[in-house]
């Protein structure tokens, strides 16, 4: 690789650090995030106290490092409490035994630095598989321009989860199966390392989430489909040889042995009191589209964001326009690139007054392209590429699709969960602009706008740039709970000590009231400090014994008191008011909502 390209990979990787590491902390913390910081200290959520009135030192306890914890302990408690796989926890424990804490507690800004870092790392993987697919270094600078900029990357960058590191074997894989398909169909032997390594890295991807499994199936599906269909490009290196074969089924054998030993927990997940909420179940004429247009914006929002939270409606209405408009537009580039594909020389740069536009007529164009051998070779191999890693693309929205319509699973619906196909999009995306390179952006027939298609391409660039910063300012892709809003509410309306009552089942639960008392100690550590919380636990007792918790809770504090319940829903939400107003507290607000609470306020005398 020359300086120049160094230096641009180097320059898409600062620019890619310095969005997902500006306002790191500026976004509360939501309970998923609770599980990693928890889980990653070795601590347990266990050791909270259930059904009683607890300060907030006492419900944050486990937020505080502790010197006897281990790996084992990382690895108990994760068995014990959750449903993931241990390999990012295991990494975090590792980062975080590197950082100092902040007033006895965790930091935050280490914890989400872990999948910030882990995302600018994509960037250079991302180059490299553009690179791959389509043998152009342009190729691989706009991929990975794309990668850095995403507000879609931004926003997963800059949580304290372990999509990042997934998205890093996700592109390790796709860069073994693109790597195996040009060499079948060349009719080359696939060598011993790129097998080793293809089944290394899926079984890496395993232990860091399961939903990588779903990876894997569309690979499959993938390579399949470019060995059965009549028009595959796959087809001048058909018959496999019996080696290839016997490589091919070795792979996928490694791969399903790293998987067998997560077959016990994959078949606890299933009924999980922490899952139960990805099931739908039946659709109803007023969400069956839902999932449908949430796939369609996530896949926008990989390329191009503007404040849509946090703004006034008028202004979201005109970012959501304005998005539609840009993501029209990129679309139709796009089909024109790949219609004509012409990947440029990598030492191809324009020099001045050199028109890169081809003004000769489309047969002429066609002419040339056909009489230049080496131009041929590198469009079959487009169009390879193009097979494999936009059938990727389409394959893995159809799974998503599939599993929430099919299936009844709340997938497709969940923004974060596109994370397995979007390193896809971002390689796609960025080939198609390299493929228009070459090409007067509006050709009307009647009428040619003279505009280069490189500034077109620097407009993309710069629309996603103004993606990136929206999500960094917090006015897209907010937080999936917005604890800080309670926090807020409590600390707006102080007359009296304060409860926050919270039903729980499992750290789940504990995650949100967790949210709300960081939240409130960020905002007001006074007011935090003199309030209590209460964990009130749900059992399989029936509805007026499970409330009792609240019930003798409130006999034991002294009035004046101001009280918080919050997530009291269905049976508990009249039950709860009832147990209050005889308690002699009488509302203070109306029943309030944001996301992932439902709250309202009491006063007691």
């Amino acid at each position: 690789m020359s300086l120049m390209h160094l230096f641009l990979l180097l320059l898409w990787m600062a620019i890619a650090a310095i969005l997902r590491f500006t306002n790191l902390t500026l976004k509360p913390l939501w309970t998923d995030e609770f599980s990693t910081l928890v889980f990653s200290l070795g601590n347990s959520f266990l050791t909270i106290p259930l059904d009683r009135a607890i300060s907030l030192a006492e419900l944050l306890q486990p937020l505080q490092p502790n010197p006897q914890s281990s790996l084992q302990s990382v690895l108990t408690h994760l068995f014990t409490e959750s449903n993931h796989p241990p390999l990012y926890f295991v990494l975090s424990y590792l980062w975080l035994k590197m950082f100092p804490t902040v007033n006895g507690w965790v930091s935050v800004e280490a914890a989400r630095g872990l999948s910030a870092l882990l995302g600018v790392l994509a960037v250079p993987m991302t180059f490299y598989l553009g690179w791959l697919a389509w043998r152009s270094r342009l190729a691989g600078h706009l991929a990975a321009l794309l990668m850095a900029l995403s507000p879609f990357g931004i926003y997963l960058a800059q949580e304290a989860r372990h999509y990042t590191l997934a998205i890093l074997w996700i592109l390790g894989s796709l860069a073994c199966l693109v790597q195996t398909t040009h060499l079948l169909r060349d009719r080359r032997s696939l060598p011993l390392w790129l097998e080793l390594v293809w089944v290394g890295v899926n079984g890496l991807g395993i232990a860091t989430h399961y939903f990588f499994i779903l990876t894997l199936v569309t690979e499959a599906i993938v390579l399949t489909g470019l060995l059965l269909l009549p028009g595959s490009a796959l087809r001048p290196g058909l018959p496999i040889s019996s080696c290839n074969r016997c490589w091919l089924v070795a792979v996928a054998g490694g791969t399903l042995a790293t998987g067998l030993v997560w077959i016990p927990m994959l078949l606890s997940i299933r009924g999980m009191e922490l899952t139960r909420w990805i099931s739908r179940g039946e659709f109803d004429s007023s969400t069956w589209i839902d999932p449908l247009i949430r796939t369609v914006a996530g896949l926008i929002s990989m390329v191009y964001l503007l404040p849509i939270q946090g703004v006034p409606a008028a202004i979201a209405l005109l970012s959501g326009l304005g998005v539609g408009i840009a993501a029209l537009g990129t679309g139709w580039l796009m089909l024109r690139g790949w219609k004509q594909w012409a990947i440029l020389p990598d030492d191809w740069i324009p020099t001045k007054g050199q028109d890169p536009l081809h003004k000769g007529s489309r047969g002429d164009r066609r002419k040339g392209w056909a009489t230049n051998n080496a131009q041929v070779e590198r469009s079959s191999q487009a169009q390879l590429s193009l097979q494999v890693l936009g059938g990727y693309g389409v394959a893995a929205i159809a799974l998503s699709l599939l599993l929430t319509y099919g299936f009844g699973v709340n997938f497709a619906s969940v923004f974060r969960y596109q994370f397995f196909y979007f390193p896809a999009v971002m390689v796609i995306v960025g080939a198609g602009l390299v493929g228009c390179w070459k090409q007067t952006i509006l050709d009307f027939g009647f009428w040619i706008l003279d505009w280069k298609v490189p500034w077109a391409i620097g407009l993309v660039g710069l629309l996603s740039l103004l993606g990136g910063l929206t999500v960094v300012a917090d006015l897209g892709y907010q937080k999936t709970h917005r604890p800080d809003v309670v926090a807020e509410a409590i600390s707006q309306s102080l007359q009296a000590p304060t409860l926050v009552a919270i039903p729980h089942k499992t750290h789940g639960q504990t995650g949100r009231l967790m949210g709300i008392a960081w939240s409130l100690w960020q905002q007001n550590p006074t007011q935090a400090n003199q309030s209590q919380f209460l964990l009130n636990h749900i059992g399989e007792e029936n509805e007026q014994q499970a409330i009792a918790p609240l019930q003798s809770t409130l006999k034991q504090l002294p009035r004046p008191l101001d009280v918080w319940r919050v997530n009291f829903r269905s049976e508990l939400n009249p039950l709860s008011h009832t147990v209050l107003t005889q308690a002699g507290c009488t509302p203070k607000s109306k029943l309030l909502s944001v996301d992932g609470y439902r709250y309202q306020s009491y006063t007691c005398q």
